[in-house]
């Protein structure tokens, strides 16, 4: 029990780090498609 306790614990954080890592090359993306400024704003709040 205990085991498995500390595999979903540790996947748990696995999966919260590949999000932010995932998230944050998807917003530099979207800032460099659509130009710094209003556009690239614009693709940060569809993410959100």
């Amino acid at each position: 029990m205990k085991t498995w306790d500390v595999i979903k614990r540790i996947g748990k954080f696995i999966g919260i780090a590949l999000g932010a890592i995932i998230a944050a090359y998807s917003v530099q993306g979207f800032i460099v498609q659509a130009g710094l400024g209003g556009g690239g704003i614009g693709g940060i709040a569809l993410l959100l």
